[in-house]
């Protein structure tokens, strides 16, 4: 065993690459095992470290592509809302100029009564 194989193990993991295990792990003695050890609880903990990252990633674009489709169904819906809102305006209007004809036609009916009795 030599540096070359600790060298390898931790130029593999600084490339992104953590399926790594040493070809010589029973060269590895004393402090160097510990220092083998060590190297392989970095490896686990880098892991699970980036699997987290990876999860939760995921459940950003998830959920961002939900809001995303709630933003375009609103924005689909709100010139149907628009259309509705103008045509329920149109139809208040229209009431409301038949309300002030009725209105004048009761009065012009009064005036008319009015007259006829005064004969």
């Amino acid at each position: 065993m030599d540096v070359r194989d600790e060298s390898s193990l931790l130029k593999e993991m600084a490339s992104g690459n953590f399926n790594v295990h040493s070809n010589f792990e029973s060269s590895y003695v004393g402090e160097l095992k510990q220092l083998l050890l060590s190297m392989h609880e970095i490896n686990v903990r880098m892991s699970g470290t980036l699997l987290q990252i990876r999860q939760a990633s995921a459940e950003v674009a998830s959920g961002s592509e939900q809001v995303a489709s709630g933003a375009q169904s609103l924005a689909r819906g709100a010139p149907e809302q628009a259309v509705s809102v103008e045509e329920v305006s149109s139809t208040i209007s229209g009431i409301s100029v038949r309300v002030e004809k009725n209105a004048r036609n009761a009065k012009q009916a009064d005036v008319e009564a009015q007259n006829r009795r005064s004969y």
